[in-house]
């Protein structure tokens, strides 16, 4: 399992938002985040042994972040256009913005669900009004 020390706060998080399981994915030395049947987000060391965090996004925004933020770089091991991975580890790193790239994650995976999977999750999260969306 990675080293996951330093990111509890991320972990915490996440297993916040609604459906989140947090899987340990021992042949990989991984950490799985799922929503529903989906992953959302990986905790995972590169080849060097920094733990990354691996999010899906937009692949527009995603080129943004990676052009603005050293921390932020396409993804190990996933799809470099829908996934990012973030090096936590970074002195630059800011907090608030892998929140919201966590969240945005969460987001983008839930809209990919089937409408009676998503629902209950949207009206956990924001209330009554999220789920006839």
């Amino acid at each position: 399992m990675p080293d996951a020390t330093g990111f509890d706060w991320l972990l915490s998080a996440a297993a916040e938002l609604p459906g989140v399981r947090i899987e340990h994915r021992e042949a990989w030395g991984c950490l799985i985040l799922w929503v529903a049947d989906r992953w959302f987000a990986m905790v995972i060391p590169d080849r060097r042994g920094e733990v990354l965090v691996n999010l899906k996004g937009d692949p527009d925004l995603n080129a943004a972040l990676v052009g603005e933020h050293d921390w932020i770089v396409p993804a190990y091991h996933m799809n470099k256009r829908h996934w990012i991975s973030l090096r936590l580890s970074d002195p630059r790193a800011v907090r608030g913005l892998a929140l919201d790239l966590l969240e945005s994650s969460w987001e983008v995976t839930v809209a990919g669900l089937p409408r009676r999977v998503a629902r209950p999750l949207l009206m956990l999260r924001e209330g009554p009004a999220a789920g006839g969306r």
